[in-house]
């Protein structure tokens, strides 16, 4: 290993080329982290390990939210065999310590049925995020998901005409981040499709146009559905308060829940 180190650090363009491939074995992943190289890029998607501790590559949607990949793209986790899943949960990148300290907690808080299809999942938290996804509707993101190497983004703030404002609601944002992490393996955003649009629908012309956001995707109405059904901290959804949210989903929050039963 010493050796190759040294042949690829003479070696401009060999280098280059470790900085550019998706590299899938764990001996090269060892060794772009003996490197420092900072391509954020480097996952291996057999074992799901990372080098370095920059933020994932990538973009997801905006507003909260992000594209995923269809269900079959991401290797579904073995069922556990009774008790709970050894809770491992590391925050990286350069966010404020204490939405570094809500994310591990949200992530802690998830129930074992759940945690067991993203304990795969890089988690990052930093300043702000550049929304990526073509449905996005502002140019900043409260987090992302990237399907391609299973990360989730939260961010601290979002910029809006009057400055920047701090993200209020780190542990929803999180929940919504995780429910496409879940659907990515799941597919349940197709599955519950009918549901979900049914009960976007429900709402009034005025809540529907402050909430199209989420209503231009099953994705995403999937995984704003998820943070309602299961959220710890009760803040909004869809852009309504949780009261009237839980009532106009809830034939979608008792779908979801069922599903994890």
């Amino acid at each position: 290993m010493t050796e190759l180190v040294s042949t690829v650090q003479n070696d401009p363009l060999l280098e280059a080329w470790l900085r550019s491939e998706r590299l899938r074995r764990w001996k090269f992943i060892k060794l772009r982290a003996q490197l420092h190289l900072k391509d954020n890029d480097c996952h291996d998607p057999d074992t799901g390990e990372f080098c370095g501790d920059g933020g994932g590559g990538g973009n997801g949607g905006g507003g909260g939210g992000g594209t995923a990949a269809p269900a079959s793209s991401a290797p579904k986790p073995e069922e556990s065999g009774g008790g709970s899943p050894k809770r491992e949960v590391t925050v990286y990148g350069e966010g404020k310590s204490q939405n570094k300290t809500k994310i591990s907690e949200a992530v802690q808080s998830l129930p074992d049925s759940h945690f067991k299809y993203v304990n795969d999942v890089r988690f990052t938290s930093q300043p702000r995020i550049k929304a990526g996804s073509s449905i996005a509707l502002t140019n900043y993101a409260a987090g992302q998901y990237n399907s391609e190497n299973r990360h989730i983004r939260v961010a601290d703030e979002i910029p809006s005409k009057d400055g920047a404002r701090r993200n209020l609601d780190v542990t929803g944002v999180t929940y919504h981040e995780v429910g496409h992490a879940i659907d990515d393996v799941r597919g349940l955003s197709r599955k519950l499709s009918d549901t979900l649009r049914a009960d976007f629908n429900k709402m009034k012309p005025e809540e529907k146009y402050l909430a199209r956001y989420w209503g231009q995707s099953d994705k995403e109405l999937f995984a704003e559905a998820y943070k309602l059904a299961f959220s710890p901290a009760q803040k909004s959804a869809f852009s309504m308060g949780y009261k009237r949210a839980g009532k106009v989903f809830s034939k979608s929050i008792e779908a979801i829940r069922k599903e994890f039963v």
